[in-house]
This record gives C-alpha cells, structure tokens and sequence, in this order.
C-alpha cells in the first residue's frame, strides 16, 4: 500500500511531458515563421518580377514616344479630270516622313512612311488598303524583353500595344497611342496655258497664232504631324475604349 501511494505521488515523469510541451510548442511557431517567410519571399520575389516588367515596358514606350513625336508625312497627288490631256503639267506625286532618325530605328521609319503611303493613295489614288500593322521586340541589358505591336488606323492614327513576352512570368500591358493633327486639300483646279503656232496670211505674210488651253485637275495634299504621345496603362483596347 505504501509502495503504490509513493508511486502515485512521484512527479519524475512530469518533465518529460513539459519537455514534449515545449517542443510541440516551438515546432508549431517554427511552422509559422517559416511558413510566412517563405510565403513573404515569395512576395518580394513577384513584386520585383512585376516592377522590373514594368519598368522595362515604360522604357519601351517612352523610347518609341521620343522617337515618334515630332514626325511628319507630306503627301502631294493630282489627277486630270477634264480638259485636254497635257499630263507634263500635272505635279509630279510625292511622298515624304521627315522629323525621325532614320539611322536610329529604320525599321520604324520604313513602316510608318509606308503605311502613310498606304493610307492616302487608298483614299486619293484608289490603291487598295493593306493591313498595317506589325510586331516586334524591344530588348535592353538586363530587363526583359518587350513585344510591341504596331498599327495605322485610314485617319492616320497609331497604336503601340507594349508588353513583355508571352513566355515572360509578369505582365505590365501598356498602350502607346498617337492622334495626328492632319493638314488636307482636295479640291478641283484650272491650270491654263498658252501656246505659240507659226504660219502664214493668205497673202503670205508671217502669222505668229496663240493658242488657249486649260485642263481640270484635282490636287490632293495632306500632311499628317504626330506631336504627341499618350501612354496608358492596359491593353490597347482598353485605351481605345
């Protein structure tokens, strides 16, 4: 009897269940902490991904708009539409982009004088509309890389859709857009000319004849200037919306 009271009454097993208290105890709040470090280092980590794509877009779109601003097209067309036929007097067509290096973005410069070509001989000339548009990428050291996607709309207007790539983790879709202040002439004019015819009188004396001519001719000028950018957050649609 003695033996069991002494037994019931010994307290050398209570620090071992402390100890496993304990332990149980720091196990579960190493398990947070590590829990909500890793998942904070998974945050820093997506919010860098995020500036950097960011930032690498807006550089792209910032570049485009420096190089852009300030270019103009000059566009000239006539058309005889009555009168006698003297085409040598008719002004020679003639199609120009100036206010852009050529030498920095050839590429750029090629494709909007194109694409303005493009957009007035399909309205002045009766040449069928393209589809103008292109893709391309912009790459800087140590930044991802950027899909830009151009487009010409027939009043002249530009859209750069920039984005990092496809296969890129983080996305920051930017809209680039260009509205033209537009200069335009269509109008029907009369060009007059003279010309000398030598012969002679019925008695035979020397006649110097003037001749009278004129022709009906449509003169077609536009000069489109691109003088500001606008960049956007979002998708080029949700711009043009």
């Amino acid at each position: 009897m003695r033996n069991l009271r002494r037994k019931l009454k010994s307290e050398s097993g209570a620090s071992i269940v402390i100890a496993l208290i304990f332990f149980l105890l720091c196990l579960t709040v190493g398990a947070v902490v590590l829990t909500a470090a890793s998942a904070n280092a998974g945050r820093v980590k997506r919010i860098e991904g995020e500036q950097q794509a960011y930032f690498a877009v807006r550089s792209a779109a910032e570049l485009l708009r420096d190089e852009i601003e300030g270019v103009s097209f000059d566009a000239l067309y006539e058309k005889q539409v009555g009168g006698e036929n003297a085409p040598g007097r008719l002004a020679q067509p003639h199609y120009t982009l100036k206010g852009m290096d050529a030498e920095q973005l050839p590429s750029l410069f090629t494709l909007i004088g194109d694409d303005a070509k493009n957009v007035f001989q399909a309205r002045y000339e009766g040449v069928s509309a393209e589809e103008r548009s292109a893709i391309w990428t912009v790459a800087a050291p140590d930044m991802p890389r950027v899909t830009v996607k151009y487009q010409m709309d027939e009043t002249y207007g530009m859209t750069l859709a920039l984005d990092t790539e496809d296969t890129h983790p983080y996305h920051s879709p930017m809209a680039l857009t260009f509205a033209p202040i537009l200069r335009q002439t269509d109008e029907e004019r009369t060009v007059s000319w003279t010309t000398t015819s030598q012969g002679t009188d019925e008695a035979g004396n020397p006649v110097t004849e003037t001749i009278h001519h004129e022709m009906t001719v449509r003169h077609s000028a536009v000069t489109a200037s691109w003088t500001a950018g606008e960049i956007r957050k979002g998708r080029a649609d949700d711009a043009e919306a």
